[in-house]
Formats: C-alpha cells, structure tokens, sequence
C-alpha cells in the first residue's frame, strides 16, 4: 500500500521569487501532512513521522471506493477550513 521509506513531501523555501514558466506553485496550507495507500478495499493513511491516521480520519474511508479495483499513492495535505 505504502511502500517502506515513502514520506509525504514537503514544501521548501524559495531564496526568491521564481519566474520561470519551468516551475508550479502550490497554496503552504497549515495542515498535516500525509501518504494514502489505497489497494482495493484496503487503506493505509500515514504520517510523515509514521503514525497511522486512518482513526484521526475517518471520513477518509470515502476515498476506496475511488482506487477499487486499483491501487493508488496520493500524498496530500489534510487541512481545516
């Protein structure tokens, strides 16, 4: 589901503003950070420093009826608006 030594990205500082067409840019929400391992009916939601989050989110059940029958790797962040 989520293989061994995967952590979530994180975002890093820029020195100064980038201005090439090269690059994407993405909202720093204050949130937790997470990997989501979907295999058919199995979830694995974890933390960057390892933790399993599936009982801090339980609504996130939702998400295997998306990957059934695939398998899928989403690396997110879950925030509170």
């Amino acid at each position: 589901l989520v293989p061994a030594g995967f952590q979530p990205m994180l975002a890093t500082p820029a020195s100064g503003p980038l201005d090439s067409l090269e690059y994407a840019y993405e909202v720093k929400w204050e949130g937790l950070r997470v990997l989501a391992g979907l295999e058919g009916p199995r979830l694995v939601i974890r933390t960057g420093t390892g933790q399993d989050g599936r009982f801090w989110f339980p609504e996130l059940q939702g998400l295997r009826a998306v990957a059934e029958p695939h398998w899928v790797l989403l690396d997110g962040e879950i925030v509170q608006f």
